[in-house]
């Protein structure tokens, strides 16, 4: 019996984990999580304009580093409850 050869290829899927850094937040007061904006948009499940857009009116916290700007895991949930009300800045009723 004859084996017959496949062409089949092997895909390697890898994937790449984000820690979040630990830095100052001014508006919480002391050191929180950090996380990059591709980390937020993943989190919040925003468009990138909208983050930015939050970020622009201070709704989320941010810190400026050489590297680029991280966020303050401590402002993301009041970004997540202004995106599902977003006519109405007080959130719910």
């Amino acid at each position: 019996m004859t084996r017959q050869r496949s062409n089949a290829t092997a895909t390697r899927i890898t994937s790449q984990t984000q820690q979040p850094l630990v830095g100052p937040c001014e508006q919480c007061g002391g050191d929180v999580a950090m996380v990059t904006p591709e980390y937020a948009v993943a989190v919040l499940r925003l468009p990138p304009d909208k983050l930015f857009g939050l970020l622009a009116s201070g709704k989320l916290h941010s810190l400026e580093k050489p590297s680029g700007v991280l966020i303050c895991c401590g402002s993301l949930p009041v970004a997540s409850a202004k995106k599902g009300n977003s006519n109405r800045a007080g959130g719910g009723k």
